[in-house]
């Protein structure tokens, strides 16, 4: 479903899926008494009843009203990946790949498994959203029209007394990390979905992903050093031919909104909101745990603590902090960006 494999459809992974997909468990909470069985049933009898007895029926029983019949049991005993106890990296099929650390966990989605078909709405996001919506709070009335924001940005980074402070998703080019170039007529572009290769060295602890920006004349380089306590980012551009744009960043997303229950404040060089010259920024809850992104010098940031939301079942909202970039390339030019994440509090 749209808003992942953890929001539930129908009830039905915790409920009916639990002991033929064992992992499942870790998500179960605890097993229905005998009480709430009885409820179920009761539940289930009252909606099938209502529907059989309405001559025109404008809805249907629920798919889950079957629970008071099957209830699995699952093995509760497991702990999310981001929870073991030991670090490691896990490569799956050359597409995902999972890093644990002593100070934090990270996803990042290297594979490009889609056809020309699937990425094709891309071209619905090279303009920004009517209103500012990227920067104003907009909603996301349907995520299904969305397109991949692939390249080898990290889709997650997680710390044990914050939780998910970057969080990528597939919503607009504003919400990804990574490279977002903004041409003289408007139009944005971002990595090219077909053109990243990636290596993984895992006994020397690096990830490195070569791609380039679609439409433009840049390619990049991005290293990744998975450290016990940090994870650095080293990017590098190498620009093609002279080109002039009219922006261009690389995007930071975090994740805010109804998910982070302890709330999440963003500040950069004493500023929450706008434009700033910092050399890091934080992402904290109320509790003073977070992230701190530190860069190697001091950069232009533009701190957006108002974006995009997701108004479907679970509010998420996805706020950024951009790093800016030079606009006026010329051939040959190379340019660096490097930073780290580290937990804080």
């Amino acid at each position: 479903v749209g808003d992942g494999f953890a929001i539930e459809q129908w009830s039905g992974a915790k409920g009916i899926l639990d002991d033929a997909l064992p992992e499942v468990g870790v998500w179960a909470g605890p097993a229905p008494t005998d009480e709430e069985l009885a409820a179920k049933r009761e539940e289930a009898v009252t909606r099938i009843n209502a529907f059989l007895d309405d001559p025109q029926p404008s809805t249907y029983p629920w798919a889950d009203t079957t629970h008071y019949l099957y209830y699995s049991d699952p093995d509760r005993s497991s702990v999310f990946p981001c929870q073991e106890p030991g670090p490691f990296i896990r490569n799956f099929a050359d597409e995902f790949i999972f890093v644990k650390r002593p100070g934090y966990y990270v996803s990042l989605f290297v594979g490009a498994p889609a056809g020309e078909w699937y990425i094709r709405k891309r071209e619905n996001f090279r303009k920004p959203f009517a209103g500012d919506a990227e920067t104003t709070g907009g909603e996301i009335a349907d995520i299904r029209k969305s397109t991949p924001f692939g390249g080898g940005g990290l889709t997650g980074f997680w710390t044990e007394g914050y939780g998910h402070s970057l969080l990528a998703t597939n919503w607009a080019p504003s919400c990804h990390h990574g490279l977002t170039a903004t041409d003289t007529e408007g139009l944005r572009w971002w990595e090219d979905y077909h053109a990243h290769e990636f290596t993984l060295d895992e006994k020397a602890g690096t990830l490195t992903i070569t791609g380039r920006v679609e439409g433009q004349p840049i390619a990049y380089e991005r290293v990744y050093t998975f450290g016990d306590e940090a994870l650095s980012v080293e990017l590098t551009l190498t620009v093609d031919e002279d080109v002039s744009l009219a922006d261009m960043v690389e995007t930071i997303p975090l994740a805010l909104g109804e998910w982070k229950s302890r709330g999440a404040a963003i500040e950069a060089g004493g500023a929450t909101v706008g434009e700033v010259d910092a050399a890091s920024f934080t992402i904290a809850d109320e509790t003073g745990a977070g992230v701190a992104v530190t860069f190697a010098d001091t950069r232009h940031l533009r701190v957006i603590p108002d974006g995009l939301k997701n108004s479907g079942w679970r509010k998420l909202q996805i706020g950024s902090v951009e790093v800016t970039l030079p606009t006026d390339l010329r051939t040959g030019q190379v340019i660096a960006l490097s930073y780290t994440l580290a937990p804080i509090g």
